[in-house]
C-alpha cells in the first residue's frame, strides 16, 4: 500500500493531521522516525511545488537530486542530514531536527559532504571493510571506526573525510526518544546508553538515539 492514514503518519513529520484522510508513504527504506518523502518535502516543506503532479514533474525533468544522485520517484525517502539538491534552482538543503522533535529544513551551506552515522560494519571477500550508515548507504574504507562513531564523507568519491568518534565530551545530536532533535554533550559512555548532559541537566540516552556532531 503506497499511502497510510494521516492519523498514523509518523509523529516527527511536521504536518497537520487534518484535512485529506490519506498521506503518501516512503518507499522502504530508512526509518520513518528520520526520513519523509520527498514529495512532502517539496510540496509541504520548501513549497516549490502546489501539487504532487507539478513535484512528479519536477522529478521528471531529473531536477532532484538527493545525496548527489538523480531520484526519479516522489516517494523516495529523504533522511536525516540527506543533501537534498535542486540543480535548476542552484540550491541545496538539508533535513533536520527542529526543537519539537519535527523534521525540518534548511539551507545547506556544505553540499559537496554530508554527515551520518555508522551502525554496523562487515569485513568482505578480499579483507575489504564494508561500513553501514543510517542513511542506508555502505561505503568501503578500511578506516579505523566504530558502531555509533560519527562520519563526514565526500558524496562525490564515498570517501570518509572525517571521524567522529563516540566519547567522552564528545558534542552530539539526539535522534530519538523524548529528547529528539537537542543537543547535548557526552559525559559517560556505558553499555547501550550514554549519560548526556543537555542544558544543565543529565539525562540518559539509548546509543542508537545519538547522533555524533563533533
Amino acid at each position: 500500500m503506497s499511502h497510510l492514514k494521516k492519523i498514523a503518519m509518523p509523529r516527527s513529520w511536521p504536518l497537520k493531521k487534518t484535512g485529506t484522510k490519506y498521506i503518501v508513504k516512503a518507499r522502504p527504506g530508512i526509518g520513518n522516525e528520520t526520513s519523509i518523502p520527498i514529495l512532502l518535502v517539496l510540496r509541504d516543506m520548501l513549497h516549490v511545488a502546489s501539487t504532487r503532479s507539478e513535484v512528479k514533474q519536477i522529478i521528471f525533468m531529473k531536477d532532484v537530486m538527493i545525496n548527489g544522485r538523480v531520484i526519479n520517484d516522489d516517494k523516495f525517502p529523504a533522511g536525516l542530514f540527506d543533501i537534498i539538491t535542486l540543480p535548476k534552482m542552484k540550491k541545496s538543503y538539508k533535513i533536520i531536527f527542529n526543537k519539537n522533535g519535527k523534521l525540518g529544513i534548511e539551507e545547506a551551506k556544505e553540499a559537496e559532504n554530508k554527515i551520518s552515522k555508522v551502525i554496523g560494519k562487515k569485513i568482505l571477500p578480499g579483507n575489504k571493510q564494508q561500513i553501514n550508515l543510517l542513511d542506508g548507504s555502505n561505503i568501503l574504507s578500511n578506516e579505523k571506526v566504530k558502531v555509533n562513531d560519527g562520519v563526514i564523507f565526500s558524496l562525490k568519491s564515498k570517501k570518509i573525510v572525517k571521524i567522529m568518534p563516540l566519547k567522552e565530551k564528545a558534542d552530539v545530536y539526539i535522534i530519538g526518544g523524548k529528547h529528539i532533535g537537542e543537543s547535548g554533550t557526552v559525559e559517560k559512555i556505558e553499555t547501550g546508553q550514554a549519560i548526556i548532559k543537555i542544558d544543565k541537566k543529565s539525562v540518559n540516552i539509548k546509543l542508537n538515539n545519538i547522533f555524533v556532531m563533533d
